[in-house]
């Protein structure tokens, strides 16, 4: 039955967007219909609103299990009102374009739902509970384009090593090599995000325009033209996770786990199950890194609004 009922939300400044990585999708997939429900009306009425990016959308639709996934679709169908955000590449492409005083019919934030071409699909299945993603061996999202991108993110970061890249900063500076070390994983990032791209050509484009194709040759122009993007939050909140994962010689599994927290910058609030994630907020306490606090157990969220919907 179509969902008669259905309106397309629309984004505004007097909104308070929360934003829903894949564990905390997983995690409300376990929790009661009714209770969901009361749940976003509750926050609805304080103007607060679920959102989610394609990245939590990729790794639903990765799930072995087509039941699992299709449920968990029907949790978002139940939570998200919103457009889907656009993936990291057009986070940072639009970013550049900022940078160079390029200007935007809608505002940044806006900008990176707008440009998702999924979301005409997604507000489809949403009016109608019958439909829904079709995951075949031709989908754009499979688990070998993800073990490519891995692979890719550690060659980079292999390749620029600390005897390629290293300078001596004199004995005054004795952060020097973890600057050195910082720096080459934020070179990763970007790269990788601007190189390896699953649902836009944006990133392809923006190499074509500039008409550089080989590997060292982009390398070379993010380190001189685009250094300031090492200093742009979503890329700093990436490498913290990667940082950590160096630091305490721990495995993440998926290098895609790490993209959502780029989206933090936009957000009043970010969920999540994955303690990775919230780690790092106690992590990089003192470093004056306010913008970590938004990070939120999704069970402790969930938790504190029991006295509401119970």
């Amino acid at each position: 039955m179509i969902n008669k009922r259905y309106k397309k939300h629309k984004l505004s400044m007097f909104n308070k967007y929360i934003y829903l990585d894949t564990s905390a999708i997983n995690y409300f997939n376990t929790i009661p219909l009714n209770n969901l429900i009361k749940m976003k009306k509750y926050l609805k009425n304080k103007n607060y609103y679920f959102c989610i990016s394609n990245i939590t959308l990729m790794e639903i639709l990765n799930t072995k299990d087509i039941d699992m996934a299709d449920n968990l679709i029907d949790t978002c169908k139940i939570l998200i009102e919103t457009d889907i955000l656009s993936d990291p590449s057009i986070l940072l492409v639009n970013f550049i374009k900022l940078k160079n005083k390029n200007e935007f019919k809608f505002s940044f934030f806006e900008s990176l739902f707008r440009e998702n071409k999924l979301n005409r699909v997604w507000h489809t299945i949403k009016k109608d509970p019958r439909r829904t993603f079709i995951v075949n061996d031709t989908h754009y999202t499979n688990s070998k384009e993800e073990l490519i991108t891995c692979t890719m993110l550690n060659n980079t970061l292999k390749e620029l090593s600390f005897e390629d890249v290293c300078v001596d900063y004199g004995p005054e500076c004795k952060n020097s090599i973890c600057q050195i070390r910082i720096e080459q994983i934020r070179i990763a990032i970007i790269f990788s995000i601007l190189s390896f791209n699953k649902f836009s050509n944006k990133a392809n484009k923006f190499w074509e325009k500039l008409k550089i194709s080989d590997t060292k040759d982009r390398l070379s122009y993010i380190s001189k033209e685009l250094n300031y993007l090492y200093k742009f939050y979503p890329v700093v909140l990436e490498s913290y996770l990667y940082e950590y994962q160096i630091t305490t010689k721990t495995t993440r599994g998926s290098v895609y786990d790490a993209f959502h927290i780029m989206y933090l910058q936009y957000f009043s609030f970010f969920l999540t199950n994955d303690m990775n994630i919230v780690d790092i907020k106690y992590i990089k306490e003192g470093e004056d890194m306010d913008i970590l606090k938004r990070i939120l157990d999704v069970k402790e969220f969930y938790n504190s609004f029991e006295k509401f919907i119970n």
